[in-house]
């Protein structure tokens, strides 16, 4: 348009023109012009209308972006988020902080001058107590909700009546399985050791059941080292006086703190004396016992004794 007028002006200054065309031409320039800022109104409006709809599309995608990093953030700054990740639902770690720690296991072979107690012989009567201080399985109150989180129905769940326990409506009996697993353990300890400094004593006739409790105790740790499924690594080491490489076991790993365990059935179990005393109530239901129970029905458990007490399993 601009180019437009720019020659209608050269082609008036170079020609004479009458009065009547002059004022066409005049009448045509303002048209131009009027027509010009029509379409610059036009584009200026189209680029405003443009720019809000940018600017409206950014806050939104970036308003959006915020959103999922904080629930991103949320998620994985949780209590125990990472634990939750590669966990079945469990109470624990929705009310108790369970941190790891990056640990490195003490693998070697030998004892050295301050073995881990663990390992003591069945005469330190400070291992048999660390030992025996997991033996307590003890009974723990469950919602119905946290049943069902579990992944288990509740009306197969034993409950506990409320006339007896003053506990409410809502509890159910549960223990937590860590200590189960180390009683397990601490079982085929014993079993290991039983003959240990007793050379040449009679080995005694054990019945059928303390053999089937030791295949329990072996089977459930194996069950739990298939379902953690370590993806750890040995080192070997080239050692003095060794023609081979010896075995560095001696592993790094985040371990959890198990002392939150133990802090927890202390802190939520139910009296273990009441417990012992409690018995059936009426009108509850009742499952039927695995067929091999009715082989071994009457015979005495010895493998579920220690010191005189019947421990739970």
């Amino acid at each position: 348009m601009t180019a437009v007028l720019r020659w209608l002006a050269a082609l008036r200054g170079s020609q004479q023109i009458p009065w009547q065309d002059e004022d066409k031409i005049e009448s045509l320039e303002a048209l131009l012009e009027e027509n010009t800022e029509t379409c610059q109104s036009a584009r200026s409006r189209e680029g405003s209308g443009k720019w809000w709809t940018l600017t409206l599309l950014n806050c939104m995608f970036f308003g959006g972006s915020v959103i999922l990093y904080i629930a991103t953030w949320a998620k994985h700054s949780e209590r125990n988020a990472c634990l939750k990740a590669t966990s079945t639902y469990s109470p624990v770690l929705e009310e108790v902080h369970m941190p790891l720690a990056n640990t490195l296991l003490n693998g070697t072979l030998w004892l050295g001058d301050d073995p881990l107690i663990w390992r003591g012989l069945p005469n330190s009567d400070e291992a048999n107590e660390a030992w025996n201080s997991f033996e307590r399985v003890k009974p723990i109150a469950l919602t119905r909700g946290q049943i069902v989180a579990m992944g288990k129905d509740p009306a197969t769940v034993a409950k506990f009546n409320d006339e007896y326990w003053g506990l409410g409506d809502d509890a159910y009996v549960g223990a937590l399985d860590f200590f189960h697993q180390v009683h397990c353990l601490n079982v085929l300890r014993k079993e290991t050791f039983r003959y240990w400094n007793k050379a040449g004593e009679t080995v005694p006739e054990w019945n059928e059941i303390h053999w089937i409790h030791i295949q329990h105790c072996l089977g459930m740790i194996m069950e739990h080292l298939l379902c953690n499924a370590d993806t750890g690594f040995l080192t070997y080491n080239w050692m003095e006086h060794e023609l081979h490489p010896f075995p560095d076991m001696s592993v790094r790993k985040q371990c959890r703190d198990w002392h939150q365990l133990a802090d927890y059935r202390d802190a939520h179990g139910v009296n273990l004396t009441k417990y012992v005393e409690w018995i059936k109530p009426d009108g509850v239901t009742e499952l039927q016992q695995h067929p091999d129970w009715w082989k071994h029905r009457g015979e005495h458990d010895k493998g579920h004794y220690a010191n005189g007490t019947e421990i739970e399993t």
